[in-house]
């Protein structure tokens, strides 16, 4: 139990109270007998009770933290009177079990906080259609965490206006539609986890846009095409989780040059074709391809078929005659080229010196002088 002088110190700037084993509520006069008050930290304790509607006259807070208790009732609708709010955590409390399933009210409230920077609202019971209203949240913003919800709908088109978001969580929720292809836009993104939700159609090539994702899950949805090729510039990739999904065509070779990623998870998909044997696929341990029926090949730990010979042969002709004409093509079209002058120059040199054709004797009928007179 705190103590209730602790929330009557008029001159507090910051409390932290994280990690202990504390229970109670908060006062209702919260907001009001700690006017100063710029931090409040309480995560990971057993708080309960509703979080007091005073909170909006907290007018310097930055950070309000309660993440890990048992908070429950409606969510304040308030939080846009907070101009200076720059931290919002209230996730993994039992708060939207009260809440009428598309009341997002509160939600649309933080487009207010034009500070914003990290939104931590996962594990709330939060349901209903995901509001349009996501995407006017501050540009600020860099951390928005509303996974393990129930949340329904799709991602809107304009998620790309989040402009500095390093981590877009929404994983474990119902969310469906396709991937807008202007999370491309997100040049600033490491974490992307979009896992266990009802995705579908192709993978966005404007991914490969995001060369400072670390990060990305993309598993247990109904995803289907390709890899992009976009993807072989995305070289910070450390983690990525593609599993459980419809995805097919070949594992892309450019994985194999990818040194910094510590495991790739493809597994319970559609690829076909020959797996590698360099890089990460040489590690056993550090990538999974199960549930892959059409996969040959790869290192012996893997115990896949063998691939067709005709597949094999096609593969080292194809890297041969591209070995041989990458440095031949260019001198063969010099070459070729200073053919063609040299036979033009002798072709107009042998004009040039043609002699000029002579009268032959017998080519015309000779007349004497008489001849003609006599005519």
């Amino acid at each position: 139990m705190v103590p209730p002088s602790l929330y009557n110190s008029s001159s507090m700037i910051g409390l932290g109270l994280n990690d202990n084993l504390l229970k109670g509520m908060l006062p209702s006069d919260f907001g009001s007998t700690l006017p100063k008050l710029e931090m409040f930290y309480a995560a990971n304790n057993t708080f309960t009770g509703p979080i007091p509607p005073s909170l909006a006259n907290a007018a310097k807070i930055t950070a309000f933290e309660i993440q890990g208790n048992s908070i429950t009732r409606p969510i304040p609708n308030h939080f846009g009177s907070l101009a200076n709010l720059r931290v919002l955590g209230l996730g993994d409390n039992p708060l939207g079990d009260n809440v009428h399933p598309n009341d997002w009210s509160f939600f649309n409230s933080l487009v207010n906080c034009t500070n914003l920077k990290a939104l931590r609202l996962f594990n709330m019971g939060l349901r209903g259609e995901l509001p349009n209203s996501i995407v006017n949240l501050s540009t600020t913003m860099d951390e928005l965490y509303l996974n393990e919800n129930q949340i329904s709908g799709s991602i809107p088109r304009e998620i790309g206006k989040l402009v500095n978001l390093a981590i877009l969580s929404l994983a474990y929720n119902n969310l469906t539609g396709s991937l807008p292809s202007s999370i491309g836009s997100l040049k600033h993104l490491v974490i992307l986890s979009l896992s266990y939700n009802k995705f579908t159609g192709d993978i966005p090539p404007t991914l490969g846009g995001c060369v400072m994702l670390e990060g990305l899950y993309l598993e247990g949805n109904l995803l289907q095409g390709s890899i992009p090729s976009s993807f072989e510039v995305l070289r910070s990739l450390a983690f990525v989780d593609m599993s459980n999904n419809n995805i097919s065509g070949s594992i892309p070779s450019f994985f194999d040059e990818f040194h910094l990623i510590i495991f790739l998870d493809l597994s319970h998909n559609k690829f076909e074709g020959e797996v590698s044997k360099q890089g990460i696929f040489s590690n056993f341990s550090a990538f999974s391809i199960i549930e892959n029926s059409e996969l040959c090949g790869g290192i012996e730990a893997l115990h896949l078929p063998a691939c067709p010979v005709k597949v094999l042969r096609n593969k080292k002709k194809a890297f041969v005659l591209r070995k041989i004409l990458i440095p031949v093509l260019p001198l063969l079209a010099m070459l070729l080229a200073c053919l063609a002058l040299i036979l033009y120059r002798r072709q107009k040199s042998r004009k040039l010196n043609e002699p000029v054709p002579l009268m032959e004797d017998n080519q015309y009928l000779k007349l004497s002088y008489q001849d003609l007179l006599q005519a």
